[in-house]
């Protein structure tokens, strides 16, 4: 998990640019961070995807919508998803 918030925080801007063009077109959802790993567990990629909610597995998907009604639907306001095999960490982002 420590690589893909490593690669969030250095690619912070360019994926807020993705996300908030993903959204404007695919309407409300979150940016996947995933990392894909060889056979022998080491890294061998990351992949960044936009899911629109409607596709997002249903645990993360109420926890986003948790997410979005804490922050008074506030359009300012992107989700990313950090996503392991077994683990994902939701980050919110204000867009200023």
């Amino acid at each position: 998990m420590e690589q893909l918030q490593q690669f969030f925080n250095n690619n912070r801007e360019n994926l807020v640019k993705i996300l908030v063009d993903e959204k404007l077109k695919n309407g409300y959802g979150g940016l996947f961070i995933s990392i894909k790993r060889n056979l022998d567990k080491t890294p061998k990629s990351i992949d960044v995807y936009y899911l629109k909610m409607i596709q997002i597995p249903n645990q993360i998907r109420t926890d986003l919508i948790q997410k979005y009604h804490d922050a008074n639907s506030d359009t300012n306001v992107c989700f990313f998803v950090l996503f392991d095999k077994n683990t994902s960490i939701i980050i919110e982002h204000k867009i200023e």
